[in-house]
């Protein structure tokens, strides 16, 4: 093994023990790094805080996920029971939408006029694809929301 540099596939073979070693770690390329923190390898926390630490050094001003989160047990979340129980009220309204107007486009083209009926099917697919897509936007603006209390946590923790 060269004393300079080291291979991805070397620093995996090492013991956990020594992949936490800055030594060892200060001989992978920063892309190698990179891509170890983004792979799916299965390299322990520590490690990954380690590697996190030493690109700090080498990209300052760069949060690296390992750092910021350690553990899930351990993530600080927002919860908005409001919120989830709007967006779970605009998915019960959605299939609501979607199954009273089935039925009543079924009715008015088999009864009525076949056209209506193709119109309430169209409206109906329109109106609850829009209310589930409402419920889901509720949902991403709730976990955006979580997301960035826990940065705001972190940075202030690193000042």
């Amino acid at each position: 093994m060269d004393t300079e540099t080291m291979t991805i596939e070397e620093f995996l073979a090492l013991p956990n023990k020594q992949q936490c070693s800055m030594e060892n770690i200060s001989k992978l390329s920063v892309d190698d790094l990179l891509l170890l923190l983004l792979d799916e390898n299965d390299l322990t926390i520590e490690v990954r805080n380690e590697i996190s630490i030493y690109l700090n050094t080498v990209i300052p001003n760069v949060i690296f996920e390992s750092e910021f989160v350690e553990d899930n047990s351990e993530k600080e979340e927002i919860h908005y029971p409001a919120l989830n129980t709007v967006a779970i009220i605009y998915i019960i309204l959605g299939w609501a939408i979607l199954i009273f107007g089935i039925i009543s486009s079924i009715y008015v083209f088999s009864e009525v006029n076949e056209i209506s009926g193709v119109v309430i099917f169209i409206s109906t697919l329109f109106l609850a694809i829009s209310t589930f897509a409402i419920s889901e936007l509720i949902k991403v603006l709730t976990d955006m929301s979580s997301f960035l209390y826990q940065i705001l946590n972190f940075l202030k923790q690193k000042k």
